[in-house]
């Protein structure tokens, strides 16, 4: 009898982050009514299977997806995927962060949509600029500029 699979922590990163951007992309795709998910009253395991079960994707392979699996992370309140996104100096500061930017997220209505502007990546330091566009539920939107880096397993974290 064999012992069972253990997964890395790469692997369990792929796996929550994979869920994370299901979450956000599948549902409004899938529905006709478009947007954020944040104010569906849904339960959130009846969206998670709606949109398909995770599976090991690209994860934080870019700059724009860790951007985009972050803000995500946020909006559905998940603080282990986001703490996956962040540096060491991020996690340092990922209770005021998620506090502060949850707060902003409700006050506004929510994400109604989130567009990348810019992606400037510098191979020769590992570090990544991504400007992404936030529109939020309340019509209202606004820019937001996010410094990333490169970790030594190959996955652009943000550097809080």
């Amino acid at each position: 009898m064999s012992s069972p699979k253990r997964f890395s922590a790469r692997d369990v990163i792929f796996i929550i982050l994979g869920g994370a951007i299901i979450l956000w992309w599948l549902p409004p795709i899938l529905s006709d009514r478009g947007g954020s998910t944040l104010n569906d009253s849904r339960p959130l395991r009846e969206r998670v299977t709606e949109a398909a079960s995770p599976t090991r994707s690209s994860g934080l392979i870019d700059p724009k997806t860790t951007i985009i699996a972050f803000y995500r992370a946020v909006e559905i309140g998940d603080r282990a995927a986001i703490r996956s996104v962040l540096t060491s100096n991020g996690l340092r500061k990922e209770p005021e962060l998620f506090e502060s930017v949850t707060r902003l997220f409700r006050s506004r209505g929510g994400i109604k949509s989130l567009d990348v502007i810019r992606e400037e990546i510098d191979a020769r330091s590992n570090r990544a600029t991504v400007i992404v566009r936030l529109t939020y539920g309340n019509g209202s939107s606004e820019s937001f500029s996010a410094a990333l880096i490169l970790d030594r397993d190959g996955l652009w974290k943000l550097d809080g």
